[in-house]
């Protein structure tokens, strides 16, 4: 499974939940994690990931390649 993980380094709960996300995928092979700062994301990926009309964080989404 591919997720990507949309965050803010401001964001507090971002931070607190960003190291168990990590573990859980250096525990499984079959999931990997990309991790965005969405201050620094592509603004079509944002767009594409709203929530309710705005860019929430954290967010995850799975991809499919």
């Amino acid at each position: 499974m591919h997720v990507i993980c949309m965050r803010g380094a401001w964001c507090g709960d971002c931070v607190d939940q960003s190291p168990m996300q990590a573990f859980v995928e250096e525990q499984s092979l079959n999931i990997e994690i990309r991790f965005i700062d969405r201050d620094y994301a592509d603004p079509a990926l944002k767009e594409a990931i709203k929530i309710c009309g705005g860019n929430r964080v954290p967010t995850e989404v799975r991809w499919i390649r």
